[in-house]
């Protein structure tokens, strides 16, 4: 896929593009991932994590919010 115009002002603009999920998220998990993978390889900064083991669960929100929130106050 070839790079956006767009591209380098999204990043420098985008202070945070992330994305979480658990990977026994049924009906979600592939489409996050696909999403997550095909926003990489077009060349979008963003943060993906994936959450071993967990569904729609407290466990992945856990994790995730761990990850997130000390992100939303880096420069």
């Amino acid at each position: 896929m070839a790079a956006s115009p767009t591209l380098p002002r999204l990043n420098k603009n985008l202070k945070l593009l992330w994305l979480g999920v658990g990977t026994e998220e049924q009906g979600f998990y592939d489409g996050i991932k696909r999403a997550a993978d095909t926003l990489k390889a077009s060349g979008v900064h963003l943060v993906f994590l994936e959450s071993k083991g967990t569904a729609h669960e407290w466990q992945t929100w856990r994790r995730s919010l761990y990850d997130f929130a000390p992100r939303l106050f880096r420069e």
